[in-house]
């Protein structure tokens, strides 16, 4: 049986309400297949204790992007550990990016499609619109 749960907020938020249906609901012998680490988590203690949490009840981590992060394997600990730290360099190396822009005078906007309108969403603005 398959079963897709899929996050509407973001990864480096601590409230993740699909992930904690995905973690309760997990048995002995499921796979959790992931898109990408840096996808999943962005902080490494973060995605460690996701981890070991889905190890404690029987489950394996197994990711698309990154086809060496399986947890059923004897090297998955390590190789978590390192593609967390990577994905905290690429947070690090992004932030200094836009910050190089921003200085520059470069706005940067949120993705359209990520950020509806307000009108959109439903709600309306301070100047009643």
């Amino acid at each position: 049986m398959r079963k897709v749960f899929r996050e509407k907020t973001a990864g480096t938020t601590a409230d993740r309400p699909q992930l904690r249906k995905l973690m309760t609901a997990l048995t002995h012998g499921d796979v959790v297949i992931i898109p990408a680490v840096d996808r999943f988590s962005r902080d490494t203690a973060d995605l460690r204790v996701i981890a070991r949490g889905m190890q404690r009840a029987g489950a394996g981590l197994r990711s698309i992007a990154e086809p060496v992060v399986d947890t059923t394997s004897d090297c998955a600990e390590l190789v978590l550990a390192m593609l967390g730290v990577a994905a905290k360099l690429e947070r690090r190396r992004f932030a200094r990016g836009r910050a190089d822009a921003r200085a520059k005078g470069v706005k940067i906007r949120p993705q359209a499609d990520a950020y509806p309108a307000p009108a959109a969403r439903g709600t309306r603005t301070a100047r009643g619109g």
